[in-house]
């Protein structure tokens, strides 16, 4: 009970601040971030690393999937396409694909956007391959919110 109501403290003063909050987590843990996070609807919260969907296996996406509707429910919630590496190490197209479709799926181009996690992620691969495959991957009428305006908007830029 303590630390929930220190975390829900925390967060809604984070947002009378009016500031952001990224978010990184282990996709275990989205429905217990929805749950947080609902609570406090005026704070804009960036989902990132895709909500790090570690567990590749059919149950698992199927589970981080469910994680991410939950938190796409919540309308102060958008989702960066980012990490990509760390969880999947010798990633091609067709097993991001999985992930970049996920994200869009959930929550939509308006509150989607690309986010690198370099330098990190270039111990897996370079920073042309993944954003070159990653904006294959989202479809081109979708690419101006994905790649600028949503980012834009979330951090108020």
């Amino acid at each position: 009970p303590l630390r929930k109501t220190a975390r829900s403290i925390f967060t809604r003063e984070v947002a009378r601040r009016g500031l952001s909050f990224d978010l990184q987590l282990s996709a275990p843990l989205l429905p217990k971030a929805a749950a947080l996070f609902a609570r406090v609807p005026e704070l804009p919260v960036a989902l990132c690393h895709a909500g790090s969907p570690w567990d590749r296996t059919a149950p698992g996406l199927v589970a981080w999937r469910t994680g991410l509707a939950e938190m796409a429910a919540l309308p102060n919630v958008s989702a960066k396409i980012s990490g990509l590496g760390m969880f999947d190490r010798r990633w091609t197209r067709g097993s991001l694909a999985p992930v970049v479709e996920g994200i869009l799926e959930a929550f939509g181009p308006q509150r989607t956007m690309w986010g690198s996690n370099f330098p990190v992620d270039k111990l897996y691969n370079g920073y042309r391959p993944l954003l070159e495959t990653v904006a294959s991957l989202v479809p081109d009428a979708m690419h101006a919110p994905v790649f600028a305006g949503t980012a834009t908007s979330f951090y108020r830029l």
